[in-house]
């Protein structure tokens, strides 16, 4: 089994865009920072990551691109994770209240 380190907490981009790119056989270790992932890698306590190093809003991932170089990390692969974000969700109708007149 792989072991895979990733950005947490629970439920980020980052989980999702994990669980998409490696298989079910994988012991997932969440970490509090882009760069304790990375540090996990270097210290060989899991196998593989996996970091943003990149995003469509802010560009580069400055921490990411600094701890590559740091720990001498080499890029695998890539995925592109399309990210949808939604001011309302499903079905909203059902729980925006409409106000009272009086």
């Amino acid at each position: 089994m792989i072991r895979v380190a990733y950005l947490g907490p629970k439920g980020t981009f980052s989980e999702e865009a994990a669980h998409q790119f490696f298989s079910k056989q994988t012991a997932w270790v969440m970490h509090e920072s882009i760069m304790d992932v990375l540090e996990a890698v270097h210290k060989e306590e899991v196998d593989k990551c996996i970091v943003p190093i990149e995003n469509s809003i802010a560009g580069n991932i400055h921490m990411t691109v600094d701890g590559l170089l740091m720990y001498d990390l080499h890029i695998e692969a890539d995925l592109i994770f399309t990210v949808s974000l939604h001011e309302l969700p499903p079905h909203w109708q059902d729980i925006v209240r409409k106000p009272k007149k009086y």
